[in-house]
């Protein structure tokens, strides 16, 4: 049972890091696509504007002086590729020391 565990627990963070695509996904939804259709934080329900900070960093995020932002769609789409293939990849080493640390258990039997 806790073989199964071991693989099933990272494969739901994977599924959750699917689904959740955070603040910049926020912008996305609501069409903040351009300088023209920015919007501002607070009123897409984002608290604390200071967890932009690392997408205003990578260029994802643009603020304007106003204090509204936009997405860069296809940095949006690039980085979350990146994540989702450095999660997928992540799993699949996690599963595979798994995999071979039970061979090795039970070949020891």
């Amino acid at each position: 049972m806790l073989k199964i565990g071991l693989i099933l627990g990272p494969l739901a963070m994977l599924l959750g890091l699917l689904r959740d695509r955070g603040p910049a996904g926020r912008f996305v939804d609501a069409g903040a696509i351009s300088p023209d259709t920015a919007r501002r934080p607070s009123a897409l329900g984002i608290e604390r504007p200071g967890s932009l900070a690392g997408l205003l960093r990578a260029g994802v995020l643009t603020a304007l002086p106003d204090g509204r932002v936009f997405v860069d769609p296809g940095r949006f789409r690039r980085r979350r590729r990146r994540t989702i293939a450095a999660a997928i990849g992540l799993y699949v080493v996690a599963a595979a020391v798994v995999v071979v640390t039970v061979m090795v258990v039970r070949s020891d039997r």
